[in-house]
C-alpha cells in the first residue's frame, strides 16, 4: 500500500495560494456585485433564499406570507419564537418542519446586529473561503497524493457555484463547509483512530444535519462506517464513543426541544412525509411545489381532513397514507417522477425549463450593477464548470476504484447525499446539489491527475491484492 505522504514545509506555499485565491475571488465578488455585502446578490444559483430581493409570496385563503425562512427569521428576531406559517398550515405555529441551523443563526444575528444581512454574507464568505482547505486535506489523505490535494483545493477555490452561493442568504455554503469538514475528519479518523478527530467528526456530522436535515441518512451511515473502521485501533472503542458523543451533543438540544413541542421523538424535522408526498403526488414535477399546488394535489375532501388536524407532526404523518397509495396505484408514474427528481437534483428545475443554471436580476434601484462581461458570460462559466466537473469526477471515480478504504466516506457521500432528494423532490435551482459538488471536486482532482501520464505514476493505485478490504 502506498504510504501517506509526509507534510513537507513547501506545501505551506500552495496552501497559502489556495486560501488567497479562495478568499480573493469571494471577497471580490461580494465587493463588486453586492456593494461589499450591503445589497442583495443579483445572481442566484441555489434559489430564492432568506431576505431575497424577490421573496417568494404565497397566496391562499386571502393571506399573503413571506417565504418560510423569512417568516422564521422575523419571528426569531422579534419574539425569539421558532414559528412560521408552515406548508398546509392555516396560521403561524411553532414548527419543526424546517432544519433549524441557518434560520436560527440568522434570527440570532438579526436580534443584536445592526446590519445582519451584511454580517451573514461576510460570514458565509469566510466559511466558503475555508472549504478548499478541507478538500485539500481530504484528497491528499484519501488518494495519498499531495498533487491531488493541491488540485482539489484549487478547483474548490475557483468553483463558480461556490463563489456565487457565498453571497446568497441560504444554507448552501454552511452545508458544503460542514460536509467537507466531515470528509476530511472522517478520512483522518478512519486511518489513525485519533480520539479528538473522532469527536470532531461526530460534531461536524451533527452540525451538518442541523443545517440540512435531508443529510441525516448520510450522517447515520457515516457514523456506522466510522465505528467499523475504528475496530482496528487499540483505543478504537473510545474513538467510537467520542464520535457518538459528539454527534448526540450536537443534535440533542434541538431534539429535546422538538419533544417538548410535539410530544414525540423528532430528531431534526417532522416533515419527511410532507416532502415524500410533495414528490409523489399527481401534480409532482420533481421540484418543490408551492402552497396552492400542494393543496390542489390533495383534493377537497382530503385537504379538509388534513387541515382539521392542528398538531403539525400529526398533520404531516397523515400524508404517509396518501403517498403510499399513490405509489401503489401508479407505479409507472412514480418511476417517471423519480427520474424527474434525479434530473432536477443535478440540473435544477430552471435548467430543465429554461436551460439556465442561474437567475440574473437586473434592478439598479435595488441591486448593485454587475460587470457587463459577467452578465453576458455567467451562464457559459457555470455550464463549462458543471460539464468539466462531471466528466473529471466520473473518471476520478472510475480510476480510484482501488482506493476503497481511504476514500470510502466520499463514496458514501456520492450515494447517500442525492438519495433523499431523489425519493422526494429537488428544488428550482442547484441548492440540493451544492454540497455534492465538493465531493465531485475531490474525485475530479484525481481524474485530472490520471489524465497526465507523467504525474499519474506518482499517484498510481496499489494492486488490489495489497489492499485490506
Amino acid at each position: 500500500m502506498i504510504p501517506m505522504p509526509r507534510f513537507r514545509w513547501w506545501l505551506i506555499l500552495p496552501l497559502v495560494l489556495i486560501v488567497g485565491l479562495s478568499f480573493g475571488l469571494r471577497a471580490g465578488y461580494l465587493a463588486r456585485c453586492t456593494e461589499n455585502g450591503w445589497t442583495h446578490t443579483p445572481i442566484e444559483v441555489q434559489g430564492p433564499g432568506r431576505a431575497s430581493h424577490h421573496p417568494e409570496r404565497t397566496e391562499f385563503l386571502g393571506k399573503t406570507s413571506p417565504s418560510v425562512q423569512d417568516n422564521v427569521v422575523a419571528n426569531m428576531t422579534d419574539h425569539a419564537w421558532f414559528g412560521c406559517l408552515a406548508p398546509l398550515g392555516e396560521e403561524e405555529e411553532l414548527t419543526t418542519h424546517l432544519a433549524p441551523g441557518y434560520p436560527w443563526v440568522s434570527g440570532w444575528v438579526a436580534s443584536w446586529a445592526e446590519s445582519p444581512d451584511h454580517l451573514m454574507r461576510w460570514a458565509q464568505c469566510l466559511l466558503s473561503g475555508l472549504t478548499p482547505i478541507g478538500c485539500f486535506y481530504f484528497s491528499r489523505r484519501a488518494f495519498r497524493s499531495n498533487l491531488v490535494g493541491i488540485i482539489a483545493g484549487t478547483l474548490a477555490a475557483a468553483h463558480p457555484f461556490f463563489i456565487v452561493n457565498a453571497a446568497e442568504l441560504s444554507d448552501g455554503t454552511a452545508a458544503t463547509f460542514f460536509l467537507v469538514a466531515t470528509l476530511a475528519l472522517g478520512a483522518r479518523g478512519s486511518q489513525n483512530g485519533g480520539l479528538f478527530t473522532a469527536f470532531l467528526f461526530g460534531v461536524s456530522l451533527g452540525c451538518l444535519t442541523f443545517v440540512r436535515a435531508s443529510l441525516l441518512p448520510f450522517a447515520l451511515i457515516a457514523i456506522v462506517w466510522m465505528l467499523w473502521e475504528c475496530r482496528r485501533f487499540p483505543f478504537g472503542w473510545f474513538a467510537c464513543f467520542l464520535t457518538l458523543f459528539g454527534f448526540i451533543n450536537a443534535v440533542a438540544p434541538w431534539s429535546i426541544r422538538n419533544y417538548q413541542v410535539t410530544g414525540q421523538p423528532v430528531p431534526i424535522v417532522n416533515s419527511m412525509y410532507l416532502h415524500l408526498w410533495m414528490g409523489n403526488n399527481p401534480l409532482a414535477n420533481g421540484s418543490q411545489l408551492d402552497e396552492r399546488t400542494l393543496r390542489k394535489a390533495l383534493g377537497n375532501e382530503r385537504l379538509e381532513a388534513v387541515l382539521v388536524e392542528t398538531d403539525q407532526t400529526q398533520r404531516y404523518q397523515m400524508l404517509a397514507t396518501d403517498c403510499w397509495d399513490e405509489i401503489q396505484d401508479h407505479p409507472k408514474a412514480t418511476c417517471v417522477r423519480r427520474i424527474e427528481a434525479t434530473l432536477t437534483f443535478f440540473l435544477g428545475e430552471r435548467w430543465l425549463r429554461q436551460r439556465e443554471f442561474a437567475r440574473v436580476v437586473k434592478d439598479p434601484e435595488v441591486l448593485a450593477a454587475m460587470p457587463d462581461w459577467l452578465v453576458d458570460q455567467i451562464e457559459l462559466i457555470l455550464h463549462v464548470a458543471f460539464v468539466v466537473l462531471l466528466l473529471l469526477a466520473f473518471l476520478g471515480w472510475r480510476w480510484s476504484h482501488a482506493w476503497r478504504r481511504q476514500a470510502r466516506i466520499a463514496a458514501l457521500a456520492m450515494l447517500l447525499l442525492p438519495l433523499p432528494v431523489i425519493l422526494s423532490h429537488a428544488e428550482s435551482m442547484s441548492g440540493p446539489r451544492l454540497p455534492l459538488d465538493a465531493v465531485l471536486i475531490c474525485f475530479a482532482a484525481y481524474g485530472l491527475v490520471g489524465w497526465l501520464p507523467a504525474l499519474a505514476k506518482k499517484s498510481k493505485p496499489p494492486k488490489l491484492a495489497d489492499l485490506r478490504i
